[in-house]
Formats: C-alpha cells, structure tokens, sequence
C-alpha cells in the first residue's frame, strides 16, 4: 500500500465522508481578559465629534453586537459563561475544550476551542438537545479551522444534529464535514441489521478564515430535510427517511475527525431559532 505523506491545512477546510460519534464526556474552560473601554468624548472643542448622533462616534474596530442580545430558541456567544454552563454536557475525553481569547474567534473577546488531538477516541465536543417546532429550526455559527493536519481523505466534524432513533437505528443525524476537498452537509443513518443510507452534498470549496455555517432542519411526512448554506451562499438540501419528533441534538466541536492528527477548531456565535 502506498504511504501518504500528511497534509497541513492552515484554515477552514470544509467537506467528507459519512459517520458519526457513538459518545460524548466532561472538560474545563480557561477564562480570557476582559475588552478595554474606549472613552467616548464629551467636550465640544474643535474635531469633537457631534452627540446628537449625526456622525458615528464609536470606533471603526467597535465590537459589534452579540448575536444572542435577542429572542433565540438558544444561543451562546462564549463571552460570559463558564464552559459548557448552556449545554446539556461537556464530551471531552483528554480535556481538549476550552474557551479561548483568539483571532480566530468571530466577535467578542471569547470563542470555544477544540484541539484535534492524535488519539481518534478522544472527544471534544458540546452538545446540547432542543426542542424541535413542527415548523423545523436552523442552527448558525461561525467556525474557524487552523493548522489542520490531515493524513489521505481525512476531514473533521464540526456540527452535528441529530434526529431522534426509529427502533433497530444505531444513529442518524446531519453534519458539517470539512476538508481539503470543501465543507459537505451529510446525512447518515446506520440500523442495527448493519444496513443505512444517507447522502452527502458540497457546499464551498476550501476557503480561509471565519466561515459563517447554518443548516436548516424541517420535519416532513416520512422524512426529515436538512437545507445547508456556508456564508450565505446557494444551498443545498440532504434527507433522512423515517418519522421524527419534537427533539434534536446539538453537538459543537470536534467529535469526529478520521484521518486528522492535529489542528483547532474554534466555534462561536452558535445560534439556534425555531422556524
């Protein structure tokens, strides 16, 4: 057989084949330093900006706002929690989670962080069960991959949503998957009897930095639809056959990566809306 030399990702790489994680189990944050407060002038010399809000006064690097300021089904922008403290549970196997001050974060100060570590078995993930409306719900989040470091057709997880189990299914579920290749939504279902099915669809080609992901989930009659879309481009529908209920996991993170050594992925602004 011949060898494959690895392959270094700096990076979102997005897209690859299916599966799922069989378990998840509990990890600590680190806590980051808090923003530096801008003065806003008050004065009303010469170049002092107007105060009756003719002219934006804030600073052009102002953060903006979070994302879970509104009504959400759920949300967690990482900046005031401790790690896990909105989840259901904290799937960590070798304590590879944290919450981290870093570039790769979308907004704020703070995002979650899952190091890709060697051991497959090692997991680094949230996850979190919500209620699923008749209507469906979407999920979004922005997330940024760095210094993967991928052997062959190797990729990564990073979102999963999974549906509840007919009798006799092991697992069924929709992830983001990504790699050199692009990032793919997939849908995967594996029965008991060994038999399954499930497609798998492109989304985006390898691209770098931030990359917002959001997936829309629908129950229909006999099927349940995932619709996928990176940073708002077209998107793309997956199915699974077979009835579904009013509940849906949430898990975040890394919790399945074949073929993949080392790397990050940094997940922020995860916000969930009933439809």
């Amino acid at each position: 057989m011949r060898s494959v030399a690895p392959l270094v990702l700096v990076g979102l790489a997005l897209g690859w084949p299916l599966a799922c994680s069989g378990k998840y189990a509990g990890g600590a944050g680190v806590d980051a330093s808090e923003d530096t407060a801008v003065p806003v002038p008050t004065g009303t010399g010469p170049g002092t900006p107007p105060m009756d809000g003719s002219m934006d006064s804030a600073p052009s690097d102002a953060t903006p706002p979070s994302p879970c300021a509104g009504k959400h089904l759920f949300c967690d922008d990482f900046e005031d929690k401790s790690l896990g403290e909105s989840w259901d549970g904290v799937d960590d196997a070798a304590t590879l989670l944290g919450l981290e001050a870093s570039p790769a974060c979308a907004r704020g100060s703070r995002c979650l962080r899952a190091r890709l570590d060697p051991d497959p078995a090692h997991e680094a993930s949230l996850r979190r069960t919500l209620k699923l409306p008749a209507g469906g719900l979407s999920v979004s989040m922005t997330v940024t991959l760095t210094g993967l470091v991928q052997t062959g057709t190797g990729g990564v997880g990073f979102m999963f949503v999974s549906v509840p189990l007919p009798v006799g299914t092991r697992f069924r579920h929709f992830n983001f998957f990504a790699s050199s290749a692009g990032v793919a939504i997939q849908s995967a279902q594996s029965l008991e009897d060994g038999g399954g099915g499930g497609n798998s669809r492109t989304l985006a080609p390898f691209v770098a930095g931030p990359r917002r992901v959001k997936v829309v989930v629908v129950p229909r009659v006999g099927l349940v639809e995932a619709t996928a879309s990176v940073d708002d481009g077209a998107s793309i529908a997956v199915t699974l056959e077979g009835a579904t209920s009013d509940q849906a996991t949430l898990v975040v993170g890394a919790s399945y990566r074949p073929g993949i050594t080392g790397g990050f992925v940094h997940v922020d602004d995860v916000v969930v809306d009933a439809l």
